[in-house]
């Protein structure tokens, strides 16, 4: 999976990079977009014309006016976490398929 060169993923990802608070970082394992093969491939994390607080303020109205609670709001999270610190992982073909991936 990638971009074209400064090109960007998904905005969610970025606007729950932008807009999490520390507490719910910590809890869903997430650091800087650049950290991220994901979002860094393609050179362009950031985007001057997009506020990623200000999107990921309207994600969160909208799961509220949609009916989501707090639990399936965070449950939405732990999959993207999940999606972006499965893109990390680096496999090597030594008689079969490897992760090579040291990280916790």
């Amino acid at each position: 999976v990638r971009q074209n060169p400064a090109e960007r993923n998904y905005h969610i990802f970025y606007a729950l990079l932008a807009g999490a608070d520390p507490q719910q970082k910590e809890a869903l394992h997430l650091s800087e977009a650049e950290c991220y093969r994901y979002l860094g491939q393609s050179g362009c994390v950031r985007d001057e014309n997009l506020d990623d607080n200000l999107v990921f303020e309207k994600v969160m109205d909208a799961f509220l006016v949609m009916g989501f609670d707090r639990e399936e709001i965070q449950d939405v999270f732990k999959l993207l976490s999940g999606v972006l610190r499965l893109g990390n992982i680096e496999f090597v073909t030594a008689g079969g398929a490897q992760i090579s991936t040291k990280e916790g």
